[in-house]
């Protein structure tokens, strides 16, 4: 069963969210009940399932907060999704995963990546990589390159031991640990 209260007008009072909490604690579990916001909008709140969703005319759910036992979940749905931070943009979870059906684009100034333990990546096709330089270190084993078919590196000028006295590139933290 679905109570549907009436649209609000201009007299109305707003129904903020402290309100909205108190009759919905007063409904029965296998009621809902459904605000309508204007411009096709519904709020629902689900009483039996726990829940707030804000839905469009044909029921599509855009913004969602399901409360279950493991801790609340929360869905945004859109056809573009922005989320745009001032200073600071943190997404931390024991597990993050960004899914992309066709592409996936990073843009910015800088990018460091920590990795307290292995990184692995995989690619089905070509993997390229073009830089003004490209600086690798390996601080504490061996570098090692494998390939089932040739291996060739061009350059104006290879060295292999060109280095008498090899020392860590200055940004790594082995650089800054023997500065220190």
């Amino acid at each position: 069963m679905t109570m549907q209260l009436p649209a609000k007008s201009s007299d109305a009072p707003e129904f903020d969210e402290v309100a909205i909490e108190a009759l919905a604690r007063f409904l029965p579990t296998e009621d809902d009940v459904r605000v309508p916001l204007g411009d096709g909008l519904t709020l629902e709140l689900g009483t039996g399932e726990r829940r707030v969703r804000v839905c469009t005319q044909d029921g599509a759910a855009i913004v969602e907060v399901l409360v279950t036992p493991s801790g609340p979940i929360v869905s945004l749905r859109g056809t573009r999704v922005r989320i745009d931070a001032t200073e600071e943009l943190l997404l931390a979870g024991r597990d993050v995963r960004l899914e992309a059906r066709q592409r996936l684009e990073l843009v910015a100034g800088e990018v460091e990546e920590r990795v307290k333990r292995d990184r692995t990546v995989h690619v089905e096709g070509t993997d390229r990589l073009e830089a003004g330089a490209i600086e690798r270190q390996a601080s504490a084993g061996s570098v090692s390159i494998k390939a089932e078919a040739r291996v060739a590196i061009d350059g104006s000028t290879i060295g292999l031991n060109d280095d008498p006295c090899p020392a860590p590139f200055a940004w790594s933290d082995r650089a800054k640990g023997l500065a220190e």
